[in-house]
């Protein structure tokens, strides 16, 4: 669990391509840093994915919009 003095693992994928056999050790080591990363913390930030801002901001939206729950749902009805 994440207390405050933690902070959210930052793993760089950067280097990683499409050809396994060619980064295996690399691909081992990323896959063990974001394990961990899960494991203590339970989030990380992948830095130099490849995916493009505007196809992470549009599934942050979305992902935001699951959530929202309609104010006349929000009250004594669901003892909030």
């Amino acid at each position: 669990m994440c207390t405050g003095s933690q902070l959210i693992p930052l793993v760089d994928v950067g280097g990683l391509t499409s050809s396994r056999s060619e980064n295996e050790n690399l691909l081992k080591e990323k896959a063990k840093e974001i394990t961990d990363a899960f494991s203590t913390i339970g989030f990380v930030y992948l830095l130099n994915h490849g995916i493009p801002g505007s196809q992470v901001r549009a599934s942050a939206r979305q992902g935001r919009s699951n959530f929202i729950v309609p104010q006349f749902l929000c009250g004594c009805q669901f003892g909030l």
